[in-house]
């Protein structure tokens, strides 16, 4: 019975409950999606105004110099925090760094050499934005759990979708 449980902690553990995560399939270049990601004034346009709104954006656009701030939402919740580029891969990977005490990483990765569907034609990549959070503890978790994510899990599908928008050829 103690395997039992063990195996369900860790399987619990290993999803990463609390992260925010989504993906999309785009018909571009992995590098032509790190390149627009890693302007700051091209990311604050794919973000949606509800998720993400009151973008100021620093002289320096490009990554890895470029810091700005923005209001993020989601539900609830609202944060105005400082933002910078963390860890930028070209054509792999490209963080945005919320800095603060109540900040938090998003992670865009590109992952080339997907399949499009047939009827579309042609190779494309599939980028998987994926934020980094700790849920709160009680008794805003379950707040958190059944509102907070669920929003921003929608702003993430939104913002990829924006992104395919203005990258798919």
């Amino acid at each position: 019975m103690w395997m039992w449980g063990c195996w369900i902690t860790l399987s619990l553990a290993a999803r990463g409950g609390s992260d925010v995560v989504a993906d999309v399939l785009i018909d571009a270049q992995a590098t032509e999606v790190s390149d627009y990601l890693s302007r700051l004034d091209q990311v604050s346009e794919i973000f949606p105004e509800d998720c993400a709104q009151d973008w100021i954006v620093g002289p320096e656009l490009q990554a890895p110099h470029a810091m700005g701030e923005v209001v993020v939402r989601a539900a609830l919740l609202k944060r105005r925090l400082a933002v910078t580029y963390g860890e930028v891969i070209p054509g792999r990977i490209v963080d945005l760094d919320h800095t603060g005490d109540k900040g938090f990483v998003t992670r865009f990765e590109i992952i080339s050499d997907v399949d499009l569907p047939k009827n579309i034609g042609g190779t494309g990549i599939t980028v998987v934005m994926t934020t980094f959070l700790s849920p709160p503890n009680w008794p805003l978790k379950r707040y958190f759990e059944r509102k907070i994510h669920p929003a921003w899990l929608d702003c993430h599908r939104r913002t990829l979708e924006n992104l395919a928008q203005r990258l798919s050829r």
